[in-house]
């Protein structure tokens, strides 16, 4: 992307590795595409997210993969950088490449990058790309992950999940965390103590109405829950059903 750096404007490329299932999400912007950036980048990524997943999800760039080989029984592999290689080894990822001619998987890599260029660096000017990146940090501190969790200092904390992909304000008050969204509190949260620990309340998550709701039923008496204030029969579902309506590989680009 190219960015306001300075007195001048200056492309920066970002590396943005996503957790598949949650779709947290790491970023960070260097001036070069080269090998000890991406793999700092992702050292990087690693200390944020607390470990490494097992697997990784690659576009088809260079410092990544270099072409294919064919085996004796004809079957084709990738042919990854040497350097990288040893990175994946060293580190105990195994990394897997988008499939050729496969919108599907290609978009999910790239749609991390995408996400940044479309709602973090408009309107925004840089003093350098150090500046860049703490602010991409801040920002990205700031978004709601998919797991309903706002990363603070290394740490989780969770708020009601309809706040999903919405940008949220946190303040340190004495020992507490007040997370506010437009202006209003929507969660409270003692600080943890050391690095990549969770502070998850149950009634933040999507299951928490139905099992408001489930409880609210069991105080009425059964001939209520039945009828209307019509006096109509009603049909009496489980609420776990609509608790499971509700349920809810780490890709890199």
């Amino acid at each position: 992307m190219t960015v306001h750096m300075g007195d001048t404007r200056a492309k920066v490329r970002v590396m943005v590795m996503t957790l598949g299932y949650s779709r947290r999400a790491y970023a960070e912007g260097f001036l070069h595409e080269r090998m000890p950036n991406l793999l700092g980048a992702h050292e990087n990524a690693f200390a944020h997210f607390g470990g490494r997943c097992e697997t990784l999800l690659y576009d088809r760039m260079r410092t990544v993969v270099l072409g294919t080989t064919t085996e004796e029984n004809g079957a084709r592999r990738p042919r990854f950088n040497t350097t990288f290689d040893a990175f994946a080894r060293h580190w105990g990822f195994a990394p897997r490449l988008c499939q050729a001619y496969r919108a599907k998987t290609k978009g999910k890599v790239e749609s991390g990058v995408k996400y940044v260029k479309r709602n973090f660096a408009p309107g925004r000017a840089f003093r350098d790309l150090e500046d860049f990146n703490e602010q991409l940090a801040a920002w990205q501190a700031r978004v709601v992950a998919g797991d309903w969790l706002v990363s603070i200092e290394s740490n989780r904390y969770s708020v009601p999940f309809g706040l999903i992909g919405k940008t949220v304000r946190v303040v340190r008050e004495g020992a507490h965390w007040v997370i506010r969204y437009r202006g209003q509190v929507v969660a409270e949260h003692a600080v943890l103590g050391g690095r990549v620990q969770l502070s998850v309340r149950p009634e933040h998550g999507p299951g928490a109405a139905a099992r408001n709701a489930r409880k609210r039923y069991a105080e009425l008496p059964d001939e209520a829950q039945r009828r209307t204030d019509t006096g109509r029969e009603v049909e009496v579902r489980d609420l776990a059903v609509y608790e499971q309506l509700l349920g809810t590989e780490l890709e890199v680009a």
